[in-house]
């Protein structure tokens, strides 16, 4: 009756064709069904053996910002990669806004990166 896994964790998106784009094509995800829920649509990604879940309302909301440092917040997902260099190339090639270089955390024992997506969500790519 324990939790077993992660399901699947949101993105709430300014624009879905540009969030879809990105987390396509530079993430490189794949791209699975998209639901339509009346007021907005999910669009998911396949994520091993978990999903990314892109929502899109048809209505204007307001779009909120937070800081690294802010309290009682998501702040960021986490992606495992082999290849950081590689990886770290094909955002810059794509004019990602990168927030650190790849670098060696001492403390954890991982190269990692933090980069933002099209909606300024925070997501950090490690290497073990």
């Amino acid at each position: 009756m324990g939790i077993m896994k992660l399901d699947h964790f949101t993105v709430n998106v300014t624009d879905l064709g540009v969030s879809e784009d990105f987390y396509e094509n530079i993430v490189g995800l794949e791209k699975q069904e998209l639901v339509d829920m009346g007021d907005h649509e999910i669009r998911y990604f396949a994520l091993g053996d978990t999903r990314l879940e892109l929502i899109h309302y048809k209505y204007d909301t307001e779009k909120i910002t937070c800081d690294v440092d802010s309290r009682g917040i998501y702040r960021h997902m986490a992606l495992l990669t082999d290849d950081l260099d590689g990886f770290y190339k094909k955002l810059t090639e794509n004019q990602v806004e990168v927030t650190m270089k790849p670098s060696w955390c001492e403390n954890l024992k991982f190269h990692n990166i933090l980069f933002k997506d099209p909606n300024g969500v925070e997501i950090e790519v490690v290497q073990r």
